[in-house]
Parts: C-alpha cells; sequence; structure tokens
C-alpha cells in the first residue's frame, strides 16, 4: 500500500479511537498495519492495548509475543508465551509457537517439553510429531518411542502411500548441521515402498537407510 494510502487509513483509524478507544477490531489492524511497516514498537503499543481489554485472551497475548519477538526481544517474548499458556484453554499452536522460538534460544529441552504439551491438546497433529522427532535427533536423545507414535498415527491417518511425513523428517535432517549424528539409523515401516525413500536421498543424505 502507498504511504500516502496508509497514512489516510492510520488516520481513519485513530479517529474511530477517539470516539471508542476500546475498539479491539480497530487496534488490531492499527497493530497489523505497523507490524507490515516494520514498526513493531508501535505494533506493540496497539496490541499491549488489546490485551489490557482482554486480559482472557491467550491468542491476543501470544500475538504480543510475536511482536516483541519481531522487536529482538526473544527472553521478553518467552516471559510473554509463557503468561499465555498460564491463561485458560490455550490452543495448541501457542504452545508450538513458545517450542520454535525456545529452540532458536538454544533451550532445545524445554523446546521438547512444550511440544510434548501440544501433542497432549491435539495428539492427531503429524506436525507436531515431526517437528519433535526433529527436536529429539538435534539434542541426540533417543526418540524410538515418538518414532512408533509417529508410525502408527501416519499409519492410522493413511499417509504412508508416498511416505511423506518421512521425507518430509529427512529433508529437514539433511539441512540440518548434525555432525554428531551422521551415522544415525532411520528404520520405514514395513507398508512403504523403499524405493520411494532410497531413490530420493541414494546421493544426498548423509544418514543410513535401515
Amino acid at each position: 500500500m502507498e504511504k500516502g494510502k496508509l497514512a489516510q487509513k492510520i488516520e481513519k483509524y485513530q479517529q474511530v479511537l477517539q470516539l471508542n478507544p476500546d475498539n479491539v477490531s480497530v487496534l488490531s489492524q492499527l497493530a497489523e498495519i505497523y507490524e507490515s511497516t516494520e514498526q513493531f514498537d508501535q505494533a506493540e503499543s496497539y496490541q499491549r492495548r488489546i490485551v489490557r481489554l482482554q486480559p482472557d485472551d491467550a491468542k491476543a497475548r501470544a500475538r504480543l509475543a510475536k511482536l516483541i519477538l519481531k522487536s529482538g526481544n526473544i527472553e521478553r517474548a518467552i516471559a510473554t508465551y509463557i503468561k499465555a499458556l498460564a491463561l485458560p484453554q490455550p490452543p495448541a499452536e501457542i504452545y508450538q509457537e513458545l517450542a520454535d522460538v525456545l529452540e532458536s534460544n538454544g533451550q532445545g529441552e524445554s523446546a521438547i517439553a512444550a511440544y510434548k504439551q501440544a501433542i497432549k491438546l491435539k495428539p492427531y497433529n503429524l506436525n507436531f510429531y515431526l517437528k519433535l522427532t526433529l527436536l529429539y535427533l538435534k539434542s541426540g536423545q533417543l526418540f524410538k518411542k515418538i518414532y512408533r507414535k509417529l508410525n502408527k498415527l501416519s499409519t492410522k491417518l493413511k499417509l504412508l502411500q508416498d511416505g511423506k511425513i518421512y521425507l518430509d523428517i529427512w529433508k529437514e535432517l539433511n539441512q540440518k548441521d548434525l555432525k554428531s549424528l551422521e551415522e544415525r539409523s532411520f528404520s520405514f515401516p514395513s507398508k512403504l515402498n523403499p524405493n520411494t525413500v532410497r531413490q530420493y536421498f541414494a546421493q544426498t543424505s548423509k544418514f543410513k537407510i535401515v
């Protein structure tokens, strides 16, 4: 959006707030505008007003955490995510967001714990299991239990035909710097056509296929 039109839009929203300073919809629009223009401090100030108006809204507080993170304050963002998760019935996705931030901050163990909480809320979310498996691998921990669960869910949800969930794991593994895990073995379930995986990774993988 052109700067002139954007300024007009902001002015219009500001006029609405003069009449109704607690208009959450307008506050949210202003937060989005300032976020889109990378004015994260301004965006954060509007989102903080929303949080004050909706103190029990976990999503609103999680959005505030995202804006704080974009401002570069990772510790304060983590603290804000934790506050969001302390509210009643937080969505599983907030645990996922926190886990990803914790991982980027070198807090692998805490990230694993957060993904476990996400899985408790959404036990059939394969992406959560994928990420948890990768975290286990990156930390060098055994992950047989979670891998068996991944296999079980994949079979139940009929995702074994092309082995996509396993290909995703392999693709991400080969983008990671996992020098200490170069000889890590990875087994595939018997129902998966091994050629699907072997052909794809024969030349690129630094891991053994068992």
